[in-house]
């Protein structure tokens, strides 16, 4: 319950400022900094994180250049500046200000040291430094396990059945996904959803659109009641990309039209936004928008800085929906964008798209 935790949050302020030990207050402020970063993140409140990270700029400052506070308060301190680079800035940003603090690690308590392991790993991952990612991963878990800590165990294993399924890897997806389920800790709702959501994408990518959709639906419902919003731009745009799928014209307009209405600032964070862009492109080309090849590409190069797996997808997207225009406005021919994806391990995407958008072509008919 995200708006719960935020009042939470919002209750030790008064403490913190309250506090005569500038020890204790700067680790407080720190927390703080760290656990509202995530909560913003998570309601998608752009502004909220922002407020948040010029604090956290001006905190991890003092702390790298003070030797006399201890380690975990200064890595804790830059870790909630690297969750805002990595979201909402440069994914680039993020890796430099993770360098300044590698370090630190090895003398930090073990939590602070998962945190940073789950944060580089996502920032690898991103920027399809596969690999590195999954080692990050791998080693916070091992941390988790040593201190018992299920929940953690949980989203770390989820965070490698992730990794896996954007490599187009389902035997690994599987292997890790189960990894989550034998956990007693999924049963709660954030866990379970982020699952279920990893399993919505595998059945869209695998080519069993009408498990996807359900799935999806599900997931929908489960972000709304929690207040989860970063995912709802993500999971509306999959239900319409899968109607178009299924050629469902109707449903694919209704869920457009549900999507438009949404707030913008929740099409900002950390979900997959190349998904919204490729349902925004394939539906405002059908409408005869006449900016849409123009916000595809100012998209597609926005992600290059934040999600590079986005941006190769995206690039190919808008070759395969507008062709040769996109491709001279891009910079980039059809063969190079699809050698990019295969260089990146994300090879297998290639062949989906192009299978998607030939049973959507097939199945739909567009009034002019």
């Amino acid at each position: 319950d995200w708006h719960e935790a935020r009042l939470a949050i919002d209750s030790v302020t008064g403490m913190i400022e309250a506090s005569t030990d500038s020890t204790i207050m700067t680790r407080a402020q720190a927390e703080v900094l760290y656990w509202t970063l995530k909560v913003t993140t998570r309601q998608n409140d752009s502004e909220g994180a922002a407020a948040a990270a010029r604090v956290a700029e001006q905190l991890a400052s003092v702390a790298l250049q003070d030797a006399e506070i201890d380690p975990s308060t200064r890595v804790t301190a830059v870790l909630s500046l690297a969750t805002y680079a990595a979201f909402y800035q440069s994914s680039d940003r993020a890796l430099a200000l993770m360098d300044e603090i590698r370090a630190l690690i090895p003398e930090v308590d073990p939590e602070t040291a998962e945190r940073a392991g789950l944060i580089r790993g996502t920032v690898s991952i991103r920027m399809a430094k596969w690999d590195e990612g999954e080692h990050e991963f791998l080693t916070a878990l091992g941390r988790a396990s040593q201190r018992n800590d299920v929940v953690q165990q949980a989203g770390l294993w989820n965070n490698l059945a992730c990794s896996a399924l954007e490599q187009g890897d389902w035997e690994r997806f599987e292997a890790w996904a189960r990894k989550v389920e034998e956990i007693q800790i999924c049963d709660t709702l954030d866990t379970h959803m982020l699952l279920t959501l990893n399993r919505a994408n595998a059945c869209f990518y695998q080519g069993k659109p009408k498990d996807a959709d359900s799935l999806f639906r599900e997931t929908l419902a489960w972000a709304r009641s929690s207040g989860s919003l970063e995912f709802v731009p993500e999971i509306l745009s999959c239900i319409g990309l899968i109607a178009l799928q299924l050629g469902e014209v109707q449903t694919a307009t209704r869920t457009w039209k549900e999507l438009l209405e949404t707030e913008p600032k929740q099409r900002l964070g950390p979900q997959e936004l190349f998904k919204y862009e490729w349902f925004r492109a394939y539906m405002e080309e059908k409408f005869r928008d006449e900016g849409a090849l123009e916000r595809l590409l100012v998209a597609t190069q926005e992600q290059a800085n934040l999600d590079l797996l986005s941006h190769y997808k995206l690039a190919w997207l808008g070759i395969l929906i507008f062709g040769d225009g996109f491709s001279r406005r891009n910079n980039q021919s059809a063969r190079e964008a699809r050698q990019n994806l295969f260089e990146n391990r994300l090879g297998w995407f290639a062949g989906f798209a192009q299978r998607w958008l030939r049973s959507v072509n097939a199945k739909t008919s567009f009034a002019s």
